[in-house]
């Protein structure tokens, strides 16, 4: 038989649990936003901004809004306007991310030839494929609507853009 006093602790626990997760959905997309920008900073040496993150694990829901990515010079090298994903949040358990639908809007992504052999993304192509493999991904459907990739030609006399 469980006494009054276990059943106010059980009751207690299960407050300070529920306060917790109830603080992480809150927090959630805040700290993706962070980690997002952080991760581009990190594995590209770029500056980038996102004006907001919606995340929705139990729906399978991911939305970027306003991703804007600046190159060395200061100028924007990639930006779109949004990104949603839909997912199923079961098979993230299992170590594979399923896109039901993705949608990824106005992107943009500018390429600047600087050299006879180098561009301003030169130090962001990796030979020989990445690293070992951490999640699996299948996409069924993914829709790219009103995207554009500018290409400037410094080497050129005159300078030349596409």
């Amino acid at each position: 038989m469980v006494t009054r006093r276990a059943a106010r602790v059980a009751a207690i626990v299960a407050l300070v649990v529920l306060a917790i997760v109830a603080s992480l959905v809150v927090a959630l997309p805040s700290l993706v936003r962070g980690a997002l920008v952080r991760q581009i900073r990190e594995q590209t040496g770029r500056v980038a901004t996102v004006a907001r993150v919606e995340v929705d694990l139990f729906r399978g829901r991911l939305a970027l809004r306003d991703l804007r990515i600046m190159d060395t010079d200061g100028a924007p090298l990639a930006s779109l306007e949004a990104l949603e994903v839909l997912f199923r949040p079961r098979d993230l358990l299992r170590g594979h991310l399923r896109i039901v639908a993705g949608t990824l809007a106005a992107p943009s992504v500018r390429v600047v030839r600087t050299g006879p052999r180098t561009f301003n993304v030169s130090d962001l192509v990796r030979p020989g494929g990445g690293g070992g493999r951490w999640l699996g991904v299948t996409i069924d459907r993914f829709a790219v609507r009103d995207g554009g990739i500018t290409i400037e030609d410094r080497t050129a006399t005159p300078a030349r853009t596409w």
